[in-house]
């Protein structure tokens, strides 16, 4: 009897040790939310914009303004534009040629106008001394860059994060060249640059949110490097031209109307994707029925 006693309690202390690896195994690698452990590490270990705001305050205001996705764009623009929970970081303005800038408690800067009008333009990786860590509009709430001349737009190596609404409605922007050390390209950063048609994602590229390339109806191919963990919804919404999209293989869930409207886009690989919505191919030529064969969730 005792050895039966025992061969069950062996049995149970098996399942449940073998239960307990799967379902680790399944959070790390296929996760149904952008708090899996991959997000986390790689946002933990590689990112910290401060002392002063380290990626732990960012989760606890994330958590208590019940932030819908935790992703290191989020955390970028909690920094820089604050909330009534964190201090005001900004130390200082400036300007510098046709640049307007703001420098932060961490001794980077935000490059927050442009003011010129030539077809092109190198956005630097260093004003008057100190390092240039993104560019943005939404401190002015106003286009940064309101010239509607601008033909090509090269970000300098050391920019990690490129803001909300950067470069929107820059309706002549052809060609923009990004540097390796970017990690983030926020919401509608690129919404509406119509003539957009040629830009290579840099592979340390972390996340690209909501609207990013909404209505680039000149772009004809994308490649999400697999670095690229987050995607957010409507991120191609309405390009019209794209035929051909890599998915990141660390991309395992759409949030809605990524690629709503691509009525264009026939060739769609995707190595690891899970979970998706009907609207995020609405109006393409990707056929939904092989997904769903492929173990793609269809809601």
């Amino acid at each position: 009897m005792k050895r039966i006693i025992v061969f069950l309690s062996m049995l149970l202390t098996m399942i449940f040790l073998t239960s307990c690896a799967q379902n680790v195994d399944d959070k790390t690698t296929t996760g149904s939310s952008t708090t899996d452990i991959a997000t986390v590490n790689f946002q933990k270990e590689n990112v910290k914009i401060s002392d002063k705001f380290t990626w732990d305050d960012y989760l606890f205001i994330a958590e208590k303004y019940s932030h819908p996705d935790i992703t290191l764009c989020d955390y970028f623009s909690t920094y820089y534009f604050g909330t009534e929970d964190n201090q005001n970081f900004l130390v200082s303005e400036g300007e510098n040629g046709d640049f307007k800038y703001r420098l932060f408690e961490n001794k980077k800067v935000f490059i927050t106008e442009y003011n010129g009008d030539t077809s092109t333009v190198t956005i630097p990786s260093v004003i008057d001394g100190h390092e240039v860590i993104g560019v943005t509009c939404r401190f002015d709430k106003s286009e940064f860059l309101p010239n509607i001349s601008l033909k090509e737009v090269t970000v300098d190596d050391g920019i990690q994060y490129i803001g909300e609404a950067c470069f929107e409605n820059c309706m002549m922007l052809e060609k923009v060249s990004l540097p390796q050390s970017l990690l983030c390209i926020d919401n509608g950063a690129f919404h509406g640059c119509k003539a957009l048609s040629e830009i290579a994602l840099p592979q340390r590229l972390n996340c690209i949110d909501d609207s990013a390339f909404f209505e680039c109806g000149e772009l004809k191919q994308i490649t999400i490097p697999d670095s690229v963990e987050y995607l957010g919804s409507y991120a191609f919404f309405s390009c019209s031209e794209l035929e051909c999209v890599k998915l990141s293989a660390n991309v395992n869930q759409l949030h809605g109307s990524t690629f709503y409207n691509c009525s264009m886009l026939s060739s769609f690989e995707a190595q690891n994707l899970k979970q998706a919505f009907k609207a995020d191919f609405h109006n393409t030529k990707i056929d939904i029925d092989s997904l769903i064969e492929n173990g793609v969730e269809i809601k």
